[in-house]
């Protein structure tokens, strides 16, 4: 039999770490469900970024079979992020497999060591950091239109930078020509034989990793504003106290099922109870939305799904409720229940479930009730001119969580009251600078994250300033007291 060639043996690799990888989440779930419930958001967070790299480094090896005039660029950075991925799987084993300490001490050691060796970047975000990386490595495999060679080349320095921090060496073989625009026509030019070093980057290029500047998204692979609520890390994590109690009505169908709607694009995929169940927003064929849950019976997926405009979501707690209208009661049935451990996550999902609806082509109208989520106690609003049109500015803080965020809403028309974004309010607003006054209607926020739910709101038109701090235009100058009611509440 003929020896492995160097890519071949690398695109193995990926096999036995996504093995790892799903060993190292397994571990931490059982983990998980010992420790007490403000340690679980987190944790969950954890665990669903390492079962992404796991199927992630699944689907790139699967693919190289297909795509073999580009597997050699594509196995030289697989040899600069394998060897990292692998010491932080196996180092996060060892720390919950260490049985002298207690439980809740191995996460805390294993969360703020692991933070501290990668200069201040958390675990999930490191990888978030890797699948990034895979994700791009797998667009430059399939010839995607989405591959970024300024991303790739951006991130690897951020890789090489991580090991460096952890003590892995340099890898020892590199292509001749850099990767950019010509993969498209030629991959490289370099022989997996020769005797080549990869020479380390000079030091002004070497980009530190930092928790604010760990990871730059896409711009060009959000095609649909919905992909990209859930795909960067969540600017804060409160807690919610509340059962677990995940689970959907039966009757469920198999994946063959005739009546199952065509997939044209996944918008969001969220799971729950543990990877137990999956819940999904689609386009279908027609781009009218859905929701698709699956979960494992014997063994087997079973599906469910609904239109936007066929359900009704209410809050319960920790808890959203999908009801559908039942024909043989006349009233709305309870279709699925999705607990939730983050007070953060729980207002993304309805937010985003509400703004899909309003936006259905089948739903004419949707009740102003639909738009107002439970628990949540209105501080102040007010008219703003935002990218240059009439929105609704509220504050509110929710009773369970006592977390607060902005949220802002059409002001008139058929889409009255229809999420346009929300950005939540944390620790950092406690600094001075984070509300700045600029003149009698125009207020600076520094370092906050806004999740859009608009696919033609463009929030760099409000961040046209030197500090690219994102700006609230007030109509009237009354505004200036709605912002310090702000101060207070803040």
């Amino acid at each position: 039999m003929a020896p492995m060639s160097p890519e071949s043996h690398l695109l193995h690799g990926c096999w036995l770490e996504a093995e790892r990888a799903d060993r190292v989440a397994l571990g931490l779930d059982e983990l998980r469900t010992v420790l007490d419930r403000s340690f679980h958001g987190h944790m969950i967070a954890l665990m669903e970024e390492i079962r992404v790299s796991s199927r992630m480094l699944r689907e790139l090896a699967g693919h190289s079979g297909s795509h073999r005039s580009r597997t050699l660029v594509v196995a030289y950075h697989l040899n600069l992020l394998l060897p990292c991925m692998s010491k932080t799987l196996r180092d996060i084993t060892n720390y919950y497999s260490d049985n002298t300490i207690s439980r809740d001490i191995r996460w805390r050691k294993m969360y703020h060591e692991m933070m501290k060796e990668a200069g201040g970047i958390s675990l999930t975000q490191r990888f978030f950091l890797y699948n990034h990386f895979l994700r791009l490595l797998l667009y430059l495999l399939t010839r995607d239109k989405h591959f970024d060679p300024g991303q790739l080349e951006m991130l690897r320095h951020k890789i090489l930078d991580l090991r460096q921090r952890r003590g892995i060496p340099v890898p020892v073989q590199a292509p001749a020509t850099a990767v950019g625009p010509s993969l498209n026509h030629q991959v490289v030019n370099h022989h997996p034989g020769a005797n080549s070093k990869t020479q380390p980057p000079p030091h002004h290029a070497v980009t530190h990793l930092h928790h604010d500047t760990a990871i730059v998204p896409l711009p060009r692979e959000q095609g649909h504003w919905c992909e990209a609520i859930f795909a960067i890390p969540l600017s804060s994590r409160t807690d919610m106290a509340g059962p677990e109690k995940s689970c959907v009505a039966l009757p469920l169908a198999p994946p063959w099922h005739p009546d199952r709607p065509v997939t044209r694009k996944t918008l969001m995929r969220r799971s729950f109870d543990s990877q137990k169940m999956c819940v999904k927003f689609c386009l279908d064929t027609k781009q009218t939305p859905f929701v698709e849950i699956r979960v494992y019976t014997d063994g087997m997926p079973r599906h469910v799904w609904k239109g936007h405009h066929e359900l009704l979501l209410r809050r319960d707690g920790n808890t959203l409720v999908l009801c559908r209208w039942s024909c043989s009661i006349l009233d709305w049935k309870v279709w699925a229940m999705l607990s939730f451990i983050t007070w953060e996550e729980l207002v993304l999902f309805y937010c985003t479930f509400t703004a899909l609806k309003a936006c259905n082509p089948l739903m004419p109208t949707i009740r102003p009730s639909e738009y107002q989520l439970d628990g949540e106690k209105e501080l102040f609003m007010a008219h703003i001119i935002d990218d240059g049109s009439d929105h609704c500015l509220v504050a509110y803080r929710d009773g369970r969580s006592d977390g607060m965020r902005l949220h802002t809403a059409v002001r008139e028309g058929v889409l009255r009251q229809c999420p346009v974004w929300t950005a939540f309010v944390t620790y950092i607003s406690a600094s001075p600078n984070w509300l700045v006054r600029k003149t009698k209607r125009i207020f600076h926020v520094l370092d906050i994250q806004l999740y859009v739910f608009c696919q033609k709101y463009r929030e760099a038109h409000m961040r046209r300033n030197r500090l690219k701090a994102f700006e609230i235009h007030f109509a009237r100058v009354d505004g200036e007291f709605n912002l310090a009611v702000l101060y207070i509440y803040c």
